[in-house]
């Protein structure tokens, strides 16, 4: 009974809980309710030539909703129905009902914002309800009406000198009871036919390191989603069910034969997804798009079953706090139709849109990260309490430095991890603005650091200025913390390596409010300076991306790109270089230097082969060095995929290790001993340094898989 009893109560607790989180946000205004059938449509554009230029004609087919883009030099037709199919003027079936949708809609009703459904736009537009074309500056228009659900998407498509940008201008969709959760754009513009011929049709999505999904029948119809940046942290997770790659450049394409397709999330990116789908025999096309996210979401647990939680996901009444999501289309041809052809044309995105200096990096030949610190169990008088413990002090530091530097007369830089008050651990925001205690102090560190300048040895402490969980320097975790779409704290926890559920050993944690980085890193640049700290390594801002609704502004991750870009801009106006690692293209684009470069994808079932994507992009644009050597499960291979995409090798060192170490989460001290590496560290310099002599100072311009063991 009492068992029964304590079941009885987690599942009351849970279902309250569930109420709670689902009622709060329902009792919000969103939006005027409008009357669907009062809105005025006037009677749109016929079909025709609607926007041209030097290089393109933009075109509207006004029966079946399909916009067309023509290369007035080639006469190559790109459009939003794969153009061979368009021609068989098909409409009935499974293929057309795929291939005809200019969009495709998540979308959930007031009553119950836990209730996902979704409706494909040719069905909810073509055959249920209506389009209305409009001429607006450089191009149209298109108001998408689902009538049944009484839903309108306004998507403008611009014609430009090098292709076509489609958006959506999230405060003009119009909406009743239903409120749309997801939009997928353009499904089938970025497409190409099926085929067994592997170097002319294939996909390219941005997983890791990128990779290509080929369009023949593998094994049936294969699909790909991955969210831009990663998930949201500030989502709740009861159990992390893979470990994959996370998405860092928001790029995909096609190609199709002698052409290609490159599309460019510009706008909206951090609550965006790729998704794909190939080698679907009935439909005879492949197509990769985004989808856009434009209504945050959060899990909570609501009831147990077989020993089984289950989880229900609960859609935030409120827009995104972009202003607008937009994708840009670029066609490529000849030379350029390929997957280095959409590097180079996102490359080129990138510099314009972060601003870049552009001017070539010196180019470094290896990076050693050296690991400070971290937390071990401890008592006091039999009180259990977390003690930070040095795995390397300043002076250890010094003495690796120094060894490594006779090994090599190329360029290296060193990044210090871990070297705050409670080390690889999360504590206070940014380490607590200080180096802890055991390191050293002061003089110790200002000794390496002459050395480091001495030598032209680059030397970046990295800090922590998103996780915390202590409260102090101002921030406080009950009042600082960023908020999930429930509007509760967004609590971050470790996770279990082996069961993947929450590990009840360690803390949990907070986000800082996304209005409060700014301070937080004008702190750090103060600490930076009063301890002539040259170089900044700001690991977590650089790669995670989270909303935040303690403020509209931050709904469903917006602003991220912008706000990070801007920060790393005004850190290297104090003439402090930035590092980042593992990371987004926006703090990628803007930073110094980049360190963990992913060397692979996600490796899911639906892809077929990695490339360098992110490599190719970065390589010659900013200073790239690739994941570590000494921790990878065959360190050979890492090797290997450093040179393939040109980027510098890495070593994860650290002075000693103690079986203390082995009750943490911090597996990595098992392998980074620096006495277990310094051979090997010397064999691999060693064996690089004629091909880094070579590549210097250049971009990719071709790169070829020629089976998954040869490149």
């Amino acid at each position: 009974m009492k068992k029964f009893n304590k079941i009885s109560t987690l599942l009351l607790v849970a279902v309250l809980l569930i109420s709670i989180v689902g009622c709060t946000k329902a009792e919000n205004e969103v939006s005027k309710k409008i009357n669907y059938a009062d809105l005025k449509t006037e009677a749109g554009l016929a079909s025709g030539n609607m926007e041209e230029n030097n290089n393109y004609i933009l075109t509207w087919d006004s029966e079946r909703a399909c916009i067309g883009l023509t290369e007035k030099a080639t006469g190559k037709i790109w459009s939003t129905i794969p153009y061979d199919f368009y021609t068989t003027g098909k409409t009935t079936g499974r293929d057309a009902i795929m291939m005809g949708a200019p969009l495709m809609l998540s979308y959930v009703h007031t009553s119950n914002t836990r209730a996902i459904k979704t409706v494909n736009g040719y069905t909810g537009v073509i055959k249920n309800g209506k389009t209305v074309c409009k001429k607006i500056e450089n191009g149209i228009r298109v108001e998408y009406y689902f009538d049944k659900l009484e839903i309108m998407i306004p998507v403008d498509f611009v014609l430009r000198e090098n292709g076509v940008c489609a958006s959506i201008a999230l405060g003009d969709i119009v909406e009743n009871e239903n409120l749309v959760y997801k939009i997928s754009l353009t499904p089938f513009l970025c497409s190409t036919v099926n085929s067994d011929n592997k170097d002319e049709q294939y996909i390219v999505v941005p997983s890791g390191s990128g990779a290509l999904m080929y369009t023949y029948n593998r094994s049936g119809e294969r699909k790909y989603s991955e969210n831009v940046y990663g998930n949201d942290s500030a989502r709740y997770e009861n159990e992390k069910l893979t470990n994959t790659k996370d998405i860092r450049v928001p790029v995909f394409g096609a190609k199709n034969g002698a052409a290609a397709i490159c599309g460019i999330i510009e706008e909206g990116a951090a609550c965006g997804s790729v998704e794909a789908s190939v080698g679907d025999s009935e439909i005879g096309y492949s197509a990769v798009y985004p989808t856009f996210t434009i209504r945050g979401s959060n899990i909570s647990a609501i009831s147990f079953q077989d020993g089984k939680v289950s989880e229900v996901e609960t859609i935030s009444m409120d827009l995104s706090g972009y202003e607008k999501v937009s994708v840009g289309y670029y066609p490529l041809y000849g030379e350029k139709a390929n997957y280095v052809g959409m590097a180079a044309t996102y490359r080129e995105f990138a510099k314009k849109a972060y601003d870049s200096d552009n001017k070539k990096p010196d180019d470094t030949r290896m990076t050693i990260k050296l690991l400070g610190g971290l937390q071990v169990k401890d008592s006091v008088l039999g009180i259990p309490r977390d003690k930070t413990v040095a795995a390397t002090t300043f002076a250890e530091a010094l003495d690796i430095v120094k060894q490594i530097n006779e090994l090599t007369d190329k360029k290296f830089d060193v990044l210090l991890s871990g070297f705050g008050n409670t080390g690889l651990d999360v504590g206070s925001v940014a380490g607590g603005f200080k180096f802890g205690k055991v390191f050293g102090g002061k003089k110790a560190y200002k000794a390496l650091k002459s050395y480091c300048d001495e030598n032209g040895i680059g030397l970046y402490s990295d800090f922590d200025v998103i996780r915390f969980n202590k409260s102090g320097n101002g921030f406080s975790k009950t009042y600082h913390a960023s908020k999930a779409s429930s509007m509760f704290t967004a609590y971050q926890y470790q996770y279990s390596v082996s069961l993947r559920n929450i590990d009840e050993n360690y803390k949990k944690y907070v986000l800082l409010n996304r209005s409060q980085l700014g301070n937080a890193v004008k702190k750090l640049v103060s600490f930076s300076d009063k301890n002539d700290i040259g170089g900044l390594s700001l690991s977590t801002l650089g790669s995670m991306s989270y909303s935040d609704y303690s403020d509209p502004a931050f709904y469903a991750r917006g602003g991220t790109e912008n706000d990070v870009a801007e920060i790393i801009k005004n850190i290297k106006k104090k003439n402090i270089s930035v590092m980042v690692s593992d990371a987004n293209a926006y703090a990628a684009a803007s930073a110094d230097k980049i360190t963990d470069a992913p060397v692979s994808s996600s490796q899911f079932d639906a892809t077929d082969s990695d490339i360098p994507l992110y490599q190719m992009i970065f390589k010659g644009f900013t200073d790239v060095s690739s994941e570590a050597i000494n921790i990878a499960n065959i360190p050979r291979k890492q090797f290997l995929k450093a040179l393939e995409g040109g980027s510098g090798i890495e070593f994860v060192l650290s002075a000693k290790y103690d079986t203390d170490f082995a009750t943490t989460k911090h597996s990595v001290f098992a392998v980074s001993q620096f006495s277990d590496n310094k051979e090997s560290i010397s064999e691999y310099i060693k064996e690089s340094s004629n091909f880094y002599d070579s590549i210097a100072g250049t971009e990719i311009v071709e790169h070829r898989v020629i089976s998954n063991d040869l490149r």
